[in-house]
């Protein structure tokens, strides 16, 4: 059956209208020529025909995530697999092939300029929610904030040249060949890690946004960057807040304390969320007139432990309880289904639109 056009099921053609519409609305506000409007639409057409007929094409990564060897890891999971080679740990993961093969399909530059990039992205986005996973077992396990961009990256691209055997298999090839290059560890093979975080759906754009935030949190935390880590860490509320109102309908926004509340944290900790939302307001993101300079004596140790856990217990509690309320699917058996049914909370992840406005690309 194809994706859209003819034969297509009314629910992908209601989807459909729904990414071009979401298309054209950026094409409007970033000031795009108006008769460039339907080659967009025409070339986004173009992709979601194209799609189906590379359902087999896809990409393994393995990357390095931190050179620190003092964490150990070791994860098999369907989508990934995490392991510590001498220089760190490593992640092979395995996403479509979305990045390439569209000089062909899209002809004119401007329209390959645009949707090109945006398939690059979103295949990033799924090598990167696979990675989002490891980074939160490492951080909770080890206590380690490891990088999520790898400063060494090993891929294998498998399609018509090259069928894939399967997923488990190529996963299998993709780590053993950084292991390789890498170095594996000479002690004993680690058992595998025990993570709540390898079962839970990364793939959900609240939830990847909540775990950027929160290990950028950890991160300038650990450099005694306290203010600005006071800020992000009230951003994996924000985070939250936009899981919450896609799942409900309401007219109004919750404070940062009743987002906690919602998801079934403390007093306590409502009043940690409640509490970084006014350092972020009164000193970060708006400075007011008032005491500017003393800043660093309302965050106590204890102050920013009570606000580090609570993001933490916010952002764990939104991840446990998403298989209740999903939108986003973590394990699709057909990813050009997926990119169409999540074509517009994908776009709105991966797609700078307001830089785009504004004109501010270096």
């Amino acid at each position: 059956m194809p994706l859209i056009g003819g034969g297509a099921n009314p629910q992908n053609k209601r989807l459909f209208s729904e990414a071009k519409r979401k298309l054209a609305e950026w094409s409007d506000s970033a000031g795009i020529k108006k008769q460039l409007r339907p080659q967009l639409l025409g070339g986004l057409e173009r992709v979601m025909h194209t799609l189906p007929e590379r359902r087999e094409w896809f990409e393994v990564q393995s990357i390095l995530i931190g050179k620190s060897i003092e964490v150990s890891l070791r994860l098999e999971e369907p989508h990934f697999r995490a392991f510590t080679s001498r220089r760190g740990v490593g992640v092979t993961t395995i996403a479509p092939a979305w990045n390439v093969g569209w000089g062909q399909v899209l002809k004119r530059p401007e329209v390959y300029e645009v949707l090109s990039w945006f398939l690059h992205y979103a295949r990033q986005y799924v090598h990167r929610s696979r990675v989002a996973a490891v980074l939160m077992a490492a951080l909770e396990r080890n206590g380690q904030a490891l990088h999520p961009f790898a400063a060494e990256a090993i891929y294998q691209r498998y399609g018509p040249t090259q069928p894939m055997t399967t997923v488990s298999a190529v996963l299998n090839e993709g780590r053993d060949m950084a292991l390789r290059q890498w170095g594996r560890n000479s002690g004993r093979i680690p058992q595998v890690t025990q993570t709540d975080w390898a079962g839970w759906n990364t793939l959900d754009p609240s939830l990847h946004l909540g775990i950027a935030h929160l290990l950028r949190a950890e991160q300038l935390l650990k450099s005694d960057f306290t203010l600005e880590a006071v800020v992000a860490f009230d951003c994996v509320i924000q985070a939250m807040a936009g899981y919450l109102s896609v799942r409900q309908s309401s007219s109004t926004s919750p404070t940062r304390g009743q987002v906690c509340r919602e998801l079934g944290l403390s007093k306590a900790r409502a009043g940690a969320a409640d509490y970084a939302y006014f350092i972020r307001n009164n000193f970060g993101a708006h400075p007011r007139g008032w005491r500017w300079w003393d800043v660093d004596e309302m965050l106590s140790e204890q102050a920013l432990s009570a606000i580090s856990g609570m993001a933490r217990c916010a952002l764990r509690a939104a991840a446990d309880r998403e298989p209740t309320a999903r939108l986003v699917d973590p394990a699709p058996t057909d990813w050009p289904e997926w990119l169409l049914k999540n074509f517009v909370s994908i776009w709105d992840a991966v797609w700078f639109r307001e830089m785009d406005v504004a004109g501010h690309r270096p």
